[in-house]
């Protein structure tokens, strides 16, 4: 009998907890006072440390990613050139050409993109905040300008919160009317990979977790001069998917702040106050990704609450008989299960996220351990008043 009061108060008190989490997560998201707070808990992820503390690749040798600095389109142009002439893959530029600037440069980037077999233009993506392209909100695509001609391309456009990490990228936008328009990404390896291409496809969803590989150093990579004044033999681009995209004004000078985004692979995990990955190198990474089919699967949210609920459940019942038959050794006990716990619980989030590519949320289960034994004293409160008022059995009051 006492044992099954024992279990019966402890999920009674769980309950009281998850309760208690779910209202205050719906007062840090409806009070903007505290907007920060709820900005910084939601863009934490355990699994960051995989990236910038333990994941470690070889470079990938399917893709090259050129500078294209400070060059106007006349410049671009004649790269685009250079490269075609050394029979890459696919030649992908991460430049809007949405308006026309000068008749020079426009007709030269024309002639450029028409003589090159496979080439993949940026399209800009325009979307209400935090919402991703659906019947109910298509996104607006800032296609390249018709003078360009019939070309393909695909959306760069990040979507994240400004000063948020780059977690996802959407490998289809909506435009309406059931126009589907893929990524950067997804176009580029449309056209070097159509088998890749097509299980990205059958994977059927529109965001997808970039499973990062590393920086620039990951990729191989060249500055604009290293092509347009080289007489030297560039067959390193022959077979290739060539990105060209900015990365600074030369490779190699301190980045600048233009397209350059806070990413998993940020070496500053806490506090971290310098973004650290390129727009051209995040796009890199999510085609590495698509090609080596190495997708991060997430754990749905039900499943998520469920998990915390019971591992959140387990402690409740070690904490409340502690905290009836044993008071005085309820806090340290409390104090070392939770550490022990927390420190296994986010181990396991790193082997599932590494070996297995399942991303599971393990923030609910982690806070709710650490809140449970603050929450159990005024669970105490609680319970007495509901057994003074209905007359209920309660294990607290019967042993305490």
């Amino acid at each position: 009998m006492k044992k099954k009061l024992l279990l019966r108060e402890s999920f009674g008190a769980n309950l009281f907890i998850f309760a208690s989490l779910a209202i205050l997560i719906q007062i840090t998201i409806n009070l903007h006072i505290f907007d920060p707070f709820y900005r910084a808990f939601n863009d934490f992820k355990f699994t960051d440390l995989v990236y910038s503390r333990f994941h470690q690749n070889a470079t990938d040798t399917n893709i090259v990613i050129v500078n294209i600095g400070q060059l106007d389109r006349s410049g671009i142009a004649e790269l685009i050139n250079k490269i075609e002439n050394e029979d890459p893959a696919v030649i992908a530029v991460d430049a809007l050409f949405t308006d026309l600037k000068d008749p020079r440069g426009d007709l030269a980037l024309k002639e450029a993109v028409s003589n090159s077999k496979n080439i993949v233009l940026a399209a800009g993506l325009v979307q209400s905040k935090n919402k991703h392209a659906d019947d109910h909100h298509p996104a607006e695509i800032q296609t390249p300008n018709a003078f360009l001609g019939n070309v393909n391309y695909g959306t760069v456009t990040l979507i994240a919160d400004k000063g948020t990490t780059i977690r996802h990228f959407e490998s289809f936008s909506n435009e309406g009317q059931g126009h589907i328009v893929p990524s950067f990404a997804a176009e580029i390896v449309g056209l070097y990979d159509k088998s890749a291409f097509q299980k990205l496809k059958d994977r059927n969803k529109t965001k997808e977790i970039i499973n990062y590989k590393g920086n620039l150093g990951t990729f191989m990579h060249l500055d604009h001069p290293d092509i347009l004044n080289s007489t030297a033999d560039l067959n390193i681009l022959t077979g290739k998917i060539v990105i060209l995209g900015y990365l600074n004004e030369h490779i190699g000078l301190i980045n600048d702040l233009e397209d350059i985004y806070f990413t998993p692979v940020n070496p500053v995990f806490s506090g971290r106050t310098n973004p650290d990955m390129k727009g051209v190198v995040i796009h890199a990474n999510i085609i590495s990704m698509i090609l080596d089919e190495s997708y991060v699967n997430e754990s749905a949210r039900w499943i998520n609450w469920l998990v915390a609920f019971i591992i959140c459940l387990l402690h409740v019942v070690l904490f409340m008989y502690y905290y009836v038959e044993n008071h005085k050794w309820f806090h340290p006990i409390a104090k070392i299960a939770q550490l022990l716990s927390t420190v296994l619980i986010v181990w396991l989030v790193f082997i599932i996220y590494r070996y297995l590519h399942v991303e599971f949320d393990s923030k609910i289960t982690v806070v709710s351990i650490l809140l449970s034994v603050d929450l159990l004293y005024f669970y105490d409160g609680f319970i007495k008043f509901i057994a003074r008022k209905f007359n209920y059995k309660s294990y607290i009051i019967e042993y305490h």
